[in-house]
């Protein structure tokens, strides 16, 4: 029989957005950008160095063995965004179309059937006849 084991996180490495090179402190825990570190060693208390594990593996700064791939959910993010954008882009060209239309139809409803323009020599040589 298989045995199924649960998901166990383990060692956090800080990844540095801004590439300053600095490091910084959470929990009491020193990170250096690409350096990783094992809270487990680290913390006495085992219970806050998982509640730790888990809140830095929610945050995209930081990799977490175990934790989750923000690198997949990022791109999803980005592919979910750039739809978003041009689906928001083809329904402004949509409006954009109807606005035209709608205009053109204005115009073309307040054009009479008949050309209404005489000159006037045209009326009084009408006079005339």
């Amino acid at each position: 029989m298989a045995e199924q084991k649960e998901q166990k996180l383990g060692a956090v490495t800080y990844s540095d957005p801004d590439k300053t090179e600095q490091p910084i402190s959470i929990g009491g825990v020193t990170f250096l950008p690409g350096e990783a570190v094992n809270l487990d060693e680290l913390m006495i208390d085992k219970a806050q160095a998982e509640r730790l594990k888990t809140k830095l593996a929610g945050n995209p700064y930081f990799k977490v063995e175990g934790g989750p791939d923000h690198a997949k959910v990022t791109e999803e993010r980005q592919k979910h965004e750039a739809e978003a954008e041009q689906k928001k882009q083809q329904l402004n060209e949509k409006k954009d179309q109807r606005a035209q239309e709608a205009a053109r139809r204005q115009v073309e409803a307040n054009r009479p059937e008949r050309a209404t323009l005489e000159h006037p020599r045209d009326s009084e040589h009408a006079k005339r006849k």
